[in-house]
């Protein structure tokens, strides 16, 4: 996934492939769906071939508005274009972003003279940059914003590129046998654009990155340059050597990498019970195994499944694992059972085609599904004998939760209790105007029902008696002359019984805080979580799911919808939050990048004055990053 070669308004459209997603109702926050890596969905930048020089890169390509779109055509803005020798730089792509999300980014290319005119922009501040795209060797930019007054006649920028200033970085690459790799792909990108961090020009649509690209030589060494001062991030690729990436500062020391295949070459293992027994039956992926003491052999695989009958399957990623062969611990297979029974309405009858979902934590935690038949019969499995496994059943606007104990084969009835009492819930923005469209979840202990305000700002429904927790959330859509900030509520608790129940009133909370976090690099993963007060590491992934499961909705991305034909995947490199109460926030991240094992994560917590933008910049490495796994680690004995 590691697409930082261009602007992501230009990304949108030359990704090609096809999205993978993990709905989040299925899966809340977990590895699953922020660790997934480009080489998983073949998305990176050496397979896409993003760069200008490869694809040709016009105003149109970019699904970006046209210099004609919507501006006054009576005056004109001209951009000049200057390359290192102040010659004009033909076939630069110039980006003009107006400060107002009301407005739209305009892509423009220098002609021959490199200059790329347009009708001058409307009244306001904007900034122009301007891209040179060299192929395999870099992508660099320049920039200067523009203040456009009442009554300006034609207005000219010169965009002028200068000689790269900052030491270069430089390193050598190795493989696994030590020997140095020659013809390695080495490139670098900026971890942070050089514009102001916190200025409002800065969008996922105009977020300017440099990226510089170099080969290794016969004894594995490698120079970059150009390159602007800062920090950067390098990925090296190599086949059949394989894959190295780490962090680098301009005139640090020198890198030293050693590339891993990201696929193993060639590991052995042994598949076993819950009591060490060797299962001498399986199959490892599409492998048929046969052996008396449970022991296989991969070649090449990055990522299989172990299955054998009467035990739960168990998922074995086989990757960057550092060794020519590798020799795999034990893969533990779980005895299995089958959750059989059926689904009832509140009346008792039988209902049909309800999904069922059943989910089990522990070491390898996992989940299946199945609907409900005609006469509202299902059957699950298999599910660990051993581990407590909780089963969900959704039935319209309502979620059903049983809790089921370990054992054999259990027989389950999932009735959805009757409804003796009604939730009535309002909600109002800060000022008490009413609120349609929010998006209401009441959660009891029998589960839980989501609903939607009416136009008034009224969601109500008949429910079980008893207490529960109300959440009202909100996501803006983007759309021209919609909302841009999320509405964020408080959760509010209730005594819901059969006498009559007083209507909930939950009101939006608003103050004068706004919080940008920045990642090291595009991604159209979920990667960016932030949860307001003040929050420890979680211990594990489970807690993780836990602690993130309502996070709070970043600004909409309205620069999407105001383009001619947004894409279907959408590149971000930061998320913006906007009118915060003052006060402690977490911001968590996950690596969509990284391979594992478990999940690596960022975490920072942050106290939101109110008095301007604040800016939190991702990284995955130091002591704002840790790995968390499925289960809590513990440290081998006498380790400190």
């Amino acid at each position: 996934m590691r697409l930082p070669v261009l602007p992501t308004l230009l990304l949108l459209t030359l990704a090609h492939c096809t999205p993978v997603g993990v709905p989040a109702a299925d899966a809340g926050v977990s590895a699953a769906n922020v660790g997934v890596s480009a080489a998983n969905v073949g998305v990176s930048a050496a397979n896409v071939g993003v760069s200008a020089a490869n694809v040709g890169v016009s105003a149109a390509d970019a699904s970006a508005p046209t210099a004609d779109a919507g501006l006054a055509a009576s005056r004109a803005l001209t951009v000049q274009v200057f390359g290192l020798d102040g010659a004009p730089l033909a076939g630069s792509q110039v980006q003009v972003v107006a400060e107002t999300l009301e407005d739209h980014n305009l892509w423009l290319e220098a002609d021959e003279r490199g200059a790329a005119s347009t009708p001058a922009p409307a009244p306001g501040r904007y900034r122009v940059l301007a891209y040179w795209l060299l192929k395999g060797k870099f992508q660099r930019y320049v920039w200067q914003d523009l203040d456009v007054k009442p009554g300006t006649e034609d207005l000219r920028v010169e965009l002028r590129f200068a000689r790269g200033s900052a030491a270069p970085i430089s390193g050598r690459v190795r493989g696994l046998d030590d020997q140095p790799v020659a013809g390695a792909e080495v490139q670098a990108w900026q971890l942070a654009s050089s514009v102001p961090l916190d200025g409002d020009l800065l969008r996922n649509s105009s977020s300017a990155r440099e990226t510089v690209s170099a080969t290794t030589d016969a004894e594995g060494r490698f120079t970059l340059e150009p390159l602007r001062e800062g920090e950067y991030g390098l990925q090296v690729r190599h086949s059949p050597a394989g894959l190295g990436d780490t962090y680098a500062r301009t005139g640090g020391p020198a890198v030293e990498l050693q590339l891993v295949p990201r696929c193993v070459r060639s590991a052995s293992g042994r598949v076993v019970d819950e009591r060490g027994a060797p299962i001498k039956s399986f199959e490892v992926g599409s492998r048929r195994v046969r052996d008396a003491k449970g022991h296989f052999q991969l070649k090449g695989d990055c990522y299989v499944t172990v299955e054998a009958r009467g035990f739960v399957s168990q998922d074995l990623p086989v990757l960057s694992l550092k060794g020519l062969h590798v020799e795999l611990p034990d893969v533990v297979l779980e005895r299995g059972r089958q959750l059989t029974g059926r689904v009832l309405g509140p009346d008792g009858k039988p209902l049909k085609d309800v999904d069922l979902k059943a989910y089990w934590a522990g070491p390898t935690p996992g989940s299946t599904s199945e609907s409900t038949d005609a006469g509202g019969r299902v059957s699950l499995g298999p599910v660990p004998a051993g581990r407590e496994v909780t089963v969900w059943a959704k039935w319209n606007d309502k979620a059903l939760r049983q809790q089921v104990a370990p054992g054999k084969d259990a027989k389950v009835e999932l009735r959805f209790p009757a409804e003796d009492s009604r939730l009535e819930v309002l909600t109002k923005d800060a000022q008490g105007a009413p609120l349609g469209g929010m998006q209401v979840q009441a959660q009891s202990a029998w589960g839980f029902l989501t609903l939607t305000t009416d136009k008034t700002g009224r969601a109500a429904q008949g429910v079980p008696a008893g207490s529960y927790e109300v959440r009202v959330t909100h996501k803006p859509s983007g759309r021209p002359g919609a909302r841009r900030v999320a509405y964020r509520f408080d959760p509010v608790s209730v005594q819901v019984s059969p006498e009559s129940t007083p209507p909930v009133e939950v009101r939006a909370t608003q103050g004068t805080g706004r919080l940008r976090v920045i990642l090291p690099e595009g991604t159209h993963y979920d990667a960016i979580f932030v949860v307001p007060g003040a929050h420890d590491w979680p211990a594990d992934i489970p807690a993780w799911s836990k602690l993130l499961a309502y996070p709070m909705a970043e600004d909409a991305v309205s620069s999407l919808w105001m383009s001619q034909a947004p894409a279907l995947i959408y590149y971000e490199t930061q998320n913006d939050f906007s009118e915060l109460v003052p006060g402690p926030y977490t911001v968590f991240a996950g690596n969509p990048q990284d391979d594992g094992p478990g999940l690596l994560a960022f975490r920072q917590v942050i106290e939101v004055d109110g008095r301007g933008r604040q800016v939190v910049q991702v990284r995955f490495s130091g002591d704002g990053s840790r790995r968390l796994h499925a289960v809590p680690v513990s440290a081998p004995a006498g380790a400190q």
